[in-house]
Parts: C-alpha cells; structure tokens; sequence
C-alpha cells in the first residue's frame, strides 16, 4: 500500500512472513522522482513500515496510523531535510 502524503512524503506499507519485528525503513532520495507522473506526485523522502504478516490487524493501524499523523505534520519533511543521521531522523520522529 502506497499513502501519498501531501507535503512530498510517500509511507510504504508491507506485511511479510519471514519477519518477527517492526521495521521503519528512512530513504532521502538526492533528486525528487514521480511515482504517479500522470497525477504529477513525486517524492524525494520515502518511509516504508515493514510488518510481520502475522501482525495483530488494531496494532498494526495503530502503526500506521501514528505515522502517518506524524508524517502529515506541517514542517516535518523541512526538519527531516536538515538531519544527517537516520538517527537524528528517527530521533526527530520520536520527539515530535
């Protein structure tokens, strides 16, 4: 599952069935790329949750769900742009 969000930011979602653990993975891509060209959506920072396809279904949207508030927050992709580590990015996520 693919959400677009509107600030440039795309969220990855994927169950799979050799994984135990949640996994948030951070990509910050040099030059921005469409991943819909037709709708002009394009995307330079890419966060993809990989969860166990045995995942609870109300713990995973809760998830997904936290992200995604996250992600959606005003100056959130300015303030990823600035960091260096996924650390610090990861950090940053907590924080807010």
């Amino acid at each position: 599952d693919l959400i677009f969000i509107e600030n440039g930011i795309v969220l990855i979602n994927q169950t799979f069935e050799k994984i135990t653990n949640n996994f948030l993975m951070f990509l910050r891509l040099n030059k921005p790329i469409y991943l819909k060209e037709e709708l002009k959506i394009k995307t330079d920072v890419i966060f993809t949750i990989l969860t166990p396809k045995n995942i609870n279904t109300s713990v995973k949207l809760q998830i997904l769900s936290k992200i995604s508030r996250i992600l959606n927050r005003n100056n959130i992709k300015k303030k990823i742009a600035g960091v260096k580590k996924a650390e610090d990015v990861l950090a940053l996520l907590i924080s807010v």
